[in-house]
């Protein structure tokens, strides 16, 4: 298995309670070996909400790394990132397992 580490945003402590109400988690950087992934955590609803605000106000909606969770949750998030870590799915494109 790839050695990974889930490196969680300083005071994330203090509000990792919200972060399902909220329904979307930024901050959070996932090192590979030497590579540092920063993905952004959003449920169907929030990212909904997100894509429309954004296409209203600026004519589009771009985020980096966007990953959609039924619930953003601590645990559903270290669960997820252990599935994609496994399967490749941050490998760079054009790397062969």
């Amino acid at each position: 298995m790839t050695d990974y580490e889930i490196i969680w945003p300083e005071d994330f402590d203090d509000y990792a309670w919200l972060i399902e109400s909220k329904g979307w988690l930024d901050g959070v950087k996932v090192r590979i070996g030497e590579r540092i992934i920063e993905p952004v955590f959003y449920d169907s609803v929030r990212l909904s909400q997100d894509v429309e605000a954004e296409l209203s106000s600026y004519g589009y909606f771009a985020e980096s790394m966007l990953i959609v969770l039924d619930r953003v949750t601590k645990n559903g998030v270290e669960k997820l990132i252990r599935k994609m870590v496994q399967s490749g799915a941050f490998d760079p494109p054009g790397r062969e397992g």
